[in-house]
């Protein structure tokens, strides 16, 4: 295990740091989303800050770096904890559960919306994104209908699929219905979108992200994966780190389409 973690000073034994490992990546894959449409490009390691790319735009492509940030949240666990573990055989692991939550959640957000503090966008707002202004979505056959234009928009513009879908959970609902051809509407648009159907709550009410899934249009670069580090004690209190890097990059601004209903 890498130096820089720390963990040969923490109070866990090695079955401990396996169950918290275990707790904080099961946690974690269970609410990602973005990780679902992306591919990665990585772990590159901790030493590594920044990652090349070529973005293609308008103005033909580009090289730029692209800085590889910190996403990362504390928790605590105290003596008493450990001693409890000792009488019980095991540990609560809930404060650790809870930051792996709350970094997963930092990583959609950027994803999905972008990072102010790294002046990144993300891909619901990423200037060179096709869009597509959609109709009334309490009827089924408008909802499918822009979800046929988005994919349209995206193969003219040379990207032929697969696509994925995102969308927040309450707009994903109202692909759970019937058509007045008793078609079902949720599998009319998977026929569209073959890399899947997610939903998050990062993308806003009455908003599809259809995008041509593949690193050649955007991924996920990876320095150090989800992990812990043992920050140290505070007197009686062990003070841990869930921890990752990463940047997303879009390459091709293009091979995204943001749909709006009403």
């Amino acid at each position: 295990m890498a130096s820089y973690l720390g963990r040969d000073a923490a109070p866990l034994s090695e079955e401990q740091w396996e169950q918290l490992e275990e707790v904080v990546v099961n946690t974690a894959r269970n609410l990602l989303v973005g990780r679902r449409v992306l591919p990665l490009f990585g772990p590159l390691g901790a030493g590594v800050t920044a990652v090349p790319t070529v973005q293609i735009g308008p103005e033909g492509p580009k090289s730029v770096l692209v800085e590889l940030c910190e996403n990362g949240e504390d928790f605590a666990i105290d003596w008493r904890q450990l001693e409890q573990a000792k009488v019980l055989g095991a540990m609560d692991w809930s404060a650790a559960a809870m930051a792996a939550a709350k970094c997963a959640t930092r990583e959609d957000q950027e994803v999905f919306l972008g990072c102010q503090a790294c002046g990144t966008p993300g891909l619901l707002n990423v200037p060179g994104r096709l869009e597509v202004k959609g109709g009334d979505w309490s009827d089924g056959e408008a909802l499918f209908s822009d979800v046929v234009a988005a994919t349209t928009k995206l193969a003219e513009a040379g990207f032929p699929g697969p696509y994925a879908l995102v969308a927040s959970p309450q707009t994903l609902a109202l692909t759970h219905r019937w058509t007045p051809q008793g078609a079902d509407l949720e599998d009319m648009i998977e026929e569209l979108a073959a890399a899947g159907l997610f939903s998050s709550r990062h993308v806003p009410e009455k908003t599809l992200l259809v995008m041509q899934v593949g690193a050649h249009v955007a991924d996920l670069a990876v320095g150090v994966d989800l992990t812990i580090a043992y920050i140290g004690n505070d007197g009686m209190t062990h003070l841990f780190r869930v921890l990752e890097t990463g940047a997303l990059r879009i390459k091709q601004p293009a091979g995204i389409c943001v749909v709006t209903g009403k």
